[in-house]
């Protein structure tokens, strides 16, 4: 599931950050993130995800790939 995860992820922030090509280890906000476009980000990971996400998540995890792991962690941790 997570590269699963890794690939939704990449796609959303893709589309949002206005990219078109992303590595695992690109950060969110060195790729122009801020706190809106991050909100972006949120609302399209519930509605793939039905995940309740946290913007705090993007400053403990900004790299594509940690967030992404997080991300699947807080979507298994919910479906328990």
């Amino acid at each position: 599931m997570e590269s699963e995860m890794l690939a939704l992820v990449a796609r959303i922030w893709r589309d949002v950050l206005a990219v078109e090509t992303i590595e695992p280890t690109d950060d969110f906000f060195e790729l122009g993130g801020h706190s809106l476009l991050g909100s972006q980000v949120l609302a399209r990971l519930g509605k793939e995800t039905g995940a309740r996400l946290s913007l705090r998540l993007f400053a403990e995890c900004p790299t594509l790939e940690s967030f992404a792991h997080a991300v699947d962690a807080e979507v298994r941790a919910g479906r328990r």
